[in-house]
């Protein structure tokens, strides 16, 4: 089965087999509202647009469909494999990496949840637990890991990142890009801790917008 999920003008086609994203939204929590209708606004611009930590491709669909360039990033296998099913199926191109973001360039370790009952969302270079799965649950993934500054842009419009509480390693790898393009941003802050972190991160940036509960949307001072 399919879902369409709107984001203002566009929408984006899930495949919804163990779709953590179409669960929400058949629960009757339609997932990041707000969030998505800034995003689709934010790339209307057109120019590049970098989605960290992709899922399963719902922001990088609403970015291409918006007549942005797409970079996206996803350490795991099984969602990279549905992000390109999904990409198929709204026939978007998208330059996909199977990878993870951080401050550096190099192998690491990520932890997963791999008895999640869907296509587990709490992938995490920090965390111990993982989407519903408790600390002995998790299991480690080597992945390849990139920075947003190794990709080397010439133009940036806008930067999303979710990735379970590694968010301000992200923006450590980014500090060249964001000097020299000022893209606009849409960060998850799942906590106090991460929200300080986030702005140490990004000093040059303010926050403009609280969406969703969990996401910031910054740009530069």
């Amino acid at each position: 089965m399919m879902l369409k999920i709107k984001a203002g003008p566009v929408s984006a086609d899930l495949i919804e087999q163990d779709d953590m994203i179409c669960s929400e939204n058949r629960s009757g929590n339609p997932y990041e509202v707000e969030s998505l209708i800034r995003w689709a606004e934010i790339c209307s611009v057109g120019g590049t647009a970098i989605d960290v930590g992709a899922y399963t491709g719902l922001y990088s669909i609403i970015a291409a469909k918006q007549g942005c360039r797409v970079i996206a990033f996803e350490p795991l296998p099984t969602h990279v494999a549905r992000c390109q099913d999904n990409f198929r199926l709204n026939n978007v191109k998208i330059e996909l990496h199977n990878a993870c973001v951080s401050d550096r360039v190099g192998e690491t370790v990520i932890k997963f949840n791999p008895k999640a009952p869907y296509l587990t969302y709490g992938a995490s270079l920090i965390r111990s637990t993982c989407g519903t799965g408790e600390g002995n649950e998790s299991k480690p993934l080597n992945v390849h890991s990139m920075t947003i500054d190794s990709l080397a842009l010439d133009q940036c419009t806008a930067i999303k990142i979710d990735v379970e509480r590694g968010e301000p390693m992200v923006l450590a790898g980014a500090r060249d890009t964001l000097k020299r393009l000022k893209p606009v941003l849409l960060v998850e802050v799942l906590g106090e801790e991460e929200k300080s972190a986030v702005r140490t991160a990004v000093p040059d940036y303010h926050v403009v917008a609280e969406m969703d509960i969990r996401n910031w949307l910054m740009v530069p001072k």
